[in-house]
């Protein structure tokens, strides 16, 4: 799951990481600022979302 731009404070969309995690699956969050999710994420980008997604891209395709 790729959480983008999201303090995941806010419910329904909050509770999706741990769905996510309870059923074998990964989460990465691009976003400003911790949340509850930081420690079980594969990865966390705290940079600006738009530079970090280009990033992002441009290592997935490299």
């Amino acid at each position: 799951m790729l959480c983008v731009g999201s303090s995941l404070a806010v419910y329904p969309v909050a509770g999706l990481p741990q769905l996510t995690i309870e059923r074998g699956g990964k989460v990465a969050i691009v976003t400003k600022g911790p949340t509850a999710y930081d420690d079980d994420a594969e990865l966390k980008l705290e940079g600006e979302v738009d530079q970090e997604l280009v990033a992002l891209i441009a290592e997935l395709e490299g």
